[in-house]
């Protein structure tokens, strides 16, 4: 959500000593120059002495708290972190200040699971009023007006005034994996304020489904994406970043280099099977760059260019294919370029990778071997590689994994096949062969076994 809140203010208080607050987010790394407080959640907000907030602190960990004439009278602050970007976390927050017993009065539950070990553990009195559910600025996504910022990607957000329920109201196990996943209804009784924002119709992302269709306002962009509870597509992954000079945005689909620096940034899927397909934009180009697929990397830390081991990718000053940290050897056309669009098709299904350059197949469709699938080689993910010796600019590049967008921009009239959304058709003749190509998401993945 990066910069952008969906908001609204109540015309009437609800009731504020029982109501249940849910959602399912994709986390992406705190800003560099955030508060304490980190990434919001939601939050109502009368003024800097009372309001009622969730939010992960830049530790992550998960604060849950009241404040009322400054002082903060109810607080849940979890032990554990919360810093993984690959996966949905489902969360729901309750809260029930009338409940004889004080220690139910507050819960967190996270992907259908009540938290019970906290670094900080405040009871609410007996019936206290929350600021949540009263006639205050309501914000999904920031605090205070704008400030902040949730960062990730945030799904089917429910509101449910005067009741506190269990997370199986929003989601439930799955017989066959054992995995917790979304219930897309909407609860059925919402309440005087309740809402539901599945954040899932393009043209209208603040829509309320709930019975109440309150009007919700929108500050900044909402971007659609593909990347749901129900298929978690890949991404960047902001906890492989070398020398943790870069930075993510977008859900994890923009790579910013540190400036003059060279950085190494892997994604979140591994993979063993398959034949799979992905495209980044050039946005700034720097010294150099790099796109490929790597397994169980030792990073080149003098100057960057890939890996030691098991790296296969293409670099844009020449087009050469690189394998390990190994001279090139001529492949395609140099793409070292603003704006040029570079798909890469790699098939593990027999041993393959291809890429090509504004959708023109490069070394005329043939193929360059990787190893055969064996316990020291794979998995493989994707990776890339900006490597800038020294210089005073800082990279920028789009990933897209399927969404269909390079950073918050849709692709116009994109090529849809499968479950992904795309600028060149990820299909073609390779090495004599017809092959169709997918987005990395959890429900291919799971079709290929």
């Amino acid at each position: 959500m990066a910069s952008t809140r969906v908001y609204r203010t109540p015309a009437s208080a609800g009731t504020r000593t029982r109501w249940t607050w849910s959602a399912w987010i994709k986390l992406a790394p705190q800003p560099a120059n955030a508060t304490y407080w980190g990434q919001t959640l939601f939050c109502a907000y009368s003024d800097a002495s009372n309001y009622t907030e969730l939010g992960i602190q830049n530790s992550g960990l998960m604060d849950y708290l009241n404040v009322t004439g400054g002082g903060t009278d109810a607080r849940l602050t979890t032990s554990r972190m919360f810093r993984d970007p690959s996966a949905f976390y489902h969360i729901v927050a309750v809260w029930d200040s009338a409940n004889a017993t004080a220690g139910d009065r507050m819960k967190l539950y996270i992907n259908g699971v009540e938290e019970t070990a906290f670094n900080a553990d405040t009871n609410p009195s007996s019936s206290l009023n929350s600021f949540m559910n009263s006639n205050v600025l309501t914000e999904i996504g920031s605090r205070a007006g704008g400030g902040n910022y949730f960062h990730g990607v945030m799904s089917h957000v429910q509101f449910v005034d005067n009741q506190a329920l269990a997370p199986t109201e929003f989601g439930e196990f799955d017989a066959t994996d054992g995995m917790w996943k979304l219930k897309t209804a909407t609860y059925g009784t919402a309440g005087t304020n309740g809402f539901h924002l599945k954040m899932e119709n393009s043209s209208n992302m603040d829509l309320d489904s709930s019975s109440n269709g309150h009007t919700f306002t929108t500050a900044g962009t909402l971007t659609a994406t593909k990347d749901n509870p129900d298929n978690n597509f890949c991404t960047l992954n902001p906890l492989d970043n070398f020398r943790a000079r870069a930075s993510f945005s977008n859900g994890n689909t923009t790579l910013t280099t540190a400036t003059g620096d060279a950085t190494f940034n892997t994604s979140t899927s591994w993979l063993t099977t398959g034949k799979w397909y992905a495209e980044v934009q050039v946005v700034t180009t720097i010294g150099d760059e790099m796109f490929g697929i790597v397994g169980s990397p030792t990073i080149n830390n003098t100057n960057c260019v890939g890996c030691t081991t098991n790296g296969f990718a293409i670099q844009s000053s020449t087009g050469d294919f690189r394998k390990d940290n190994a001279s090139g050897t001529s492949y395609g056309s140099a793409w070292h370029t603003n704006g040029k669009i570079v798909g890469m098709f790699f098939d593990l299904d027999n041993n393959k990778i291809y890429w090509s350059v504004d959708g023109v197949l490069q070394n005329s469709g043939t193929g360059m071997d990787i190893p055969a699938s064996t316990s020291s080689l794979i998995p493989y993910k994707a990776y890339s590689v900006a490597f800038n010796d020294g210089g005073a600019a800082s990279g920028v590049y789009n990933f897209n994994f399927g969404n269909g967008y390079f950073g918050t921009t849709a692709i116009t009239s994109p090529v849809e096949v499968g479950e992904g959304k795309w600028k060149y058709t990820p299909t073609g003749t390779f090495d004599s062969a017809s092959k169709t190509f997918r987005a990395i998401c959890t429900t291919n993945i799971k079709e290929y076994g």
